[in-house]
């Protein structure tokens, strides 16, 4: 009939951790935020704000039918209108990236039957009245001119993806965002592990995004590790600063708990390498190439674990987040102001990074560049690394916009820095193949597999 894919805005809330691959699987919302992600366990849902994104969508009387597919699951649902408010809202358009139609483009009653290619159609809403198996559930959903209160009822739900999980939401803190998918590859002896840190910019996704490492790795007998992370911000409660700190410090801390794992987990606690997309990936190269975090002298023995990789891997990542050289390698570049706490407040994207350039001493002067951005870090003794943007070209297509924000210039940048120290880095973009790894996946099977150890600071 038709497909879509889902896109939920909100925060996760925790489950306990033993729940095993073949329980039922929960996707989780919360009532606080407005970043979007993807979740991979959809029949569980909380009250909060939400965001379904539909790749088609069909009117009933009195309400609409969609179906839902995330990672792991592909769900119908009916929602049948109850009551509704007026809105100052007036019919809207395509957004700015023409890549988005909104609610709020169309009254609920005149609704068109729409199959997207290449654009999607977008249903906030805040739900209610949750049923315990996220069956059911009040919602209310924005159109253009009221606010309207459905009652949606799921008709289809169906795991579509494998492998799932052998143990899922374990927890290593607090914060209920502090949690690892742990997928084991079978063997009778320690394997190695890859960490998968997902991309969003440090606001946004969630760790189901690593599907298209895992098959590869758990058939190269390399156990596979997907985390979450506090956004930044989301350190504020513990004093953090920069935002940034909050997810970096938090992937240190999830590197350190899987190695106090080892035994259980059956893993090589020293044969532990990073990878991500995005900001996943340049918080996998921060990793990388910053000092052992590692506090021998502390009574937590999660904290006394080392943070060192054996190796690295990026997509698309980010490597600098120093205002200087980003304005120098990538001009017009906007990206990376969020990671020190500057935010919009009705201003341009080119003016907030006017302002990160400008405090550029601030940075220096707080230590923030020094401490935070990978580039900076990068010494003689980091471990080898694979860097790979996928589809792009070093310099920008005709037309093309935002295409500084994973530009292969950062990677090419790293390359040369890292070429200079004597340190392995392979480098892949459109046009530029890498002579030894065809993929990220052949060179972590073969240095997780290599006898000598990652060097260590």
């Amino acid at each position: 009939m038709f497909r879509v894919a889902l896109l939920v805005y909100g925060i996760l809330f925790l489950l306990p951790a033993s729940l095993s691959a073949g329980e039922k699987l929960s996707w989780r919302i919360g009532d606080k935020g407005t970043q979007g992600f993807w979740h991979q366990w959809p029949d569980k849902i909380y009250d909060g704000r939400i965001g379904f994104t539909a790749k088609e969508i069909d009117p009933i009387p009195d309400g609409f039918t969609f179906r839902a597919y995330n990672v792991y699951a592909d769900c119908a649902y009916r929602a049948t209108r109850v009551s509704s408010r007026p809105n100052d809202i007036k019919p809207g358009d395509m957004d700015a990236t023409k890549s988005m139609l909104f609610s709020r483009a169309f009254p609920m009653d005149k609704l068109p039957r729409m199959t997207l290619k290449g654009q999607q159609f977008h249903l906030p809403a805040e739900i209610s009245d949750v049923k315990e198996d996220g069956s059911a559930f009040t919602a209310v959903f924005t159109f253009a001119g009221e606010d309207v209160t459905c009652k949606v009822e799921r008709t289809q739900y169906k795991v579509t993806k494998d492998p799932l999980p052998d143990i899922r939401e374990m927890r290593y803190g607090p914060h209920f965002r502090q949690t690892i998918d742990f997928y084991k590859a079978k063997s009778d002896k320690p394997t190695p592990l890859v960490v998968s840190i997902h991309g969003g910019g440090w606001g946004a996704l969630d760790k189901s995004m690593l599907q298209i490492y895992v098959h590869g790795l758990l058939s190269q007998g390399i156990s596979v590790a997907a985390i979450n992370y506090r956004y930044c911000g989301q350190g504020a409660p513990d004093k953090l600063e920069p935002p940034v700190a909050a997810p970096l410090l938090d992937a240190a801390r999830a590197i350190q708990f899987l190695r106090s794992k080892a035994a259980e987990l059956n893993m090589d606690k020293q044969r532990i390498a990073a990878t991500g997309g995005s900001a996943g990936g340049c918080s996998s190269l921060w990793l990388a190439f910053h000092d052992d975090l590692a506090d021998p002298t502390s009574s937590d023995p999660v904290a006394r674990e080392s943070t060192r990789l054996w190796c690295v891997g990026g997509t698309a990542a980010q490597t600098s987040l120093d205002p200087k050289q980003l304005a120098e390698w990538l001009p017009g570049i906007t990206y990376g102001p969020h990671a020190f706490g500057l935010s919009g407040h009705g201003r341009s994207r080119e003016a907030i990074f006017r302002e990160f350039l400008d405090r550029r001493d601030e940075w220096l002067a707080k230590g923030y560049i020094q401490e935070y951005s990978p580039w900076a870090l990068v010494t003689p003794d980091d471990p080898p690394a694979y860097l790979e943007y996928p589809g792009s070209p070093l310099d920008p297509k005709p037309g093309e916009t935002d295409w500084q924000t994973h530009s292969p210039r950062f990677g090419l940048q790293t390359k040369n820095r890292m070429d200079e120290l004597g340190l392995e880095c392979h480098f892949t973009c459109a046009g530029i193949k890498d002579e030894k790894y065809p993929n990220m996946i052949a060179f972590f099977a073969e240095k997780l597999k290599e006898p000598s150890p990652a060097a260590s600071k």
